[in-house]
């Protein structure tokens, strides 16, 4: 039997203070996790969340700019493709439904995305609560970012036809207020698509507490198709389709940040497919894109 916890004063956002406790993980450093962590599930919605809560129950500051551009800049040659197709796959799923208009990006950091869906003849608009980043963006690419979270940054109502939130609303603090405001910004028949960690998958339930996308010093909530969907709707929207995929597990399996571009390449066409077409059944689908809108007949899907 599942142990029950209580938190009074950390209510589920349905407004539940009654959890099972479904992980109890500890310090692992091959795995970055600082500090003993649970992973609880409210009892009333099912939706899970990480507790304590990341960055002691405070919005984490990204003002290090190190931390924002060197990363991803530091790591162009040898990981290059990984970098690229992280921003360009929300960006296909996108155009599955829209071609093109006023795009926002909420977490946009430093703007590949941006300049994936400039080329393409979006207009572009970035958030993100990194300042380095949003001036990154500004100086170098000569893109829109603000530097601010969804809420803060104030946009006219119906003022976009598509929104990208990649691998961000996990980490919110309030998914259910982002998720309103974008309903609120959305144009009628505009799309959304959200994508983050899938927890509902085999390899989660196999490593547990060693899942390493589980994130628990930067993820608030752990969320699972059903969840995700769920709060959707419970902010007004229309999930119309949900995608399943496996990215990083085949990235942890073989470790391609240690290859050449060559040879990721050359893995990605050999193995990738397979893994894609498993991550299919749920079965490593450890990655679920949600496609969002205000108005189930959307022209053009397929």
């Amino acid at each position: 039997m599942r142990a029950v916890i209580e938190l009074r004063d950390t209510p589920c956002l349905c407004g539940s203070t009654e959890y099972n406790l479904i992980i109890e993980g500890h310090k692992n450093t091959s795995l970055g996790i600082g500090e003993d962590f649970k992973i609880i599930q409210c009892k009333k919605c099912g939706l899970a969340r990480t507790y304590p809560l990341p960055y002691g129950g405070h919005h984490m500051k990204y003002d290090n700019y190190e931390l924002c551009t060197g990363h991803v800049t530091d790591q162009t040659v040898t990981r290059k493709d990984l970098f690229l197709s992280f921003a360009s796959e929300p960006l296909e799923v996108m155009e599955r439904y829209k071609k093109s208009g006023r795009l926002l990006d909420l977490g946009c950091g430093i703007g590949i995305l941006l300049v994936l869906a400039r080329n393409k003849g979006w207009e572009t608009y970035g958030a993100d609560l990194s300042k380095p980043c949003c001036d990154y963006i500004h100086k170098e690419l000569g893109l829109n970012a603000i530097n601010s979270d969804l809420i803060g940054a104030k946009f006219p109502d119906e003022y976009f036809d598509a929104i990208t939130v990649n691998q961000g609303l996990e980490h919110f603090f309030n998914p259910l207020e982002v998720l309103i405001e974008i309903n609120r910004i959305l144009k009628k028949e505009g799309i959304m698509v959200m994508n983050s960690p899938n927890c509902n998958n085999l390899l989660a339930k196999i490593q547990k507490e060693r899942w390493w996308q589980w994130l628990p010093y930067i993820h608030v909530w752990q969320f699972t198709p059903a969840t995700a969907r769920a709060l959707m709707v419970k902010a007004g929207l229309r999930p119309v389709k949900t995608i399943i995929r496996s990215r990083w597990f085949l990235e942890r399996l073989i470790n391609i940040g240690r290859y050449s571009s060559t040879i990721s390449k050359m893995v990605r066409l050999t193995i990738g497919p397979a893994f894609y077409f498993i991550a299919r059944t749920g079965l490593v689908g450890d990655t679920m894109y949600i496609v969002v809108t205000k108005d189930n007949k959307i022209a053009g899907s397929k």
